[in-house]
């Protein structure tokens, strides 16, 4: 696969604090194990995407930052196929492996699409 598959480009990033106002205002909020959700409906023709992971729970940098990179892995395996803009918000307590991470985010990939 090459090199500018495996990102997820800008188009596809969810940025603008007038995009996030509106998804956090009226967006519809849900959670799968360790993923909380919140998504709403866009007129653009691709879904974009937002990851937090909370500082409240992982203070150092290196544990969030391998955390974000983990959702968003697992988000490019399983995009859904309308455009939706969707907030990924990490809710564990202590760092989970991949499969377990990718298995919560094709859960709420799921949810979101129905």
């Amino acid at each position: 696969m090459p090199f500018s598959a495996a990102t997820l480009p800008k188009e596809e990033r969810l940025h603008g604090k007038k995009d996030i106002s509106r998804l956090l205002d009226s967006g519809k909020w849900g959670s799968a194990g360790c993923i909380r959700y919140c998504f709403i409906p866009n007129d653009s023709d691709c879904s974009r995407l937002m990851v937090s992971v909370p500082k409240r729970f992982f203070k150092k940098a290196v544990k969030r930052n391998l955390l974000k990179r983990r959702i968003r892995e697992a988000y490019r395996c399983g995009k859904p196929q309308q455009a939706v803009d969707i907030l990924l918000q990490y809710t564990g307590d202590e760092v989970l492996p991949f499969a377990q991470i990718k298995q919560d985010v094709n859960a709420a990939i799921e949810k979101i699409s129905k």
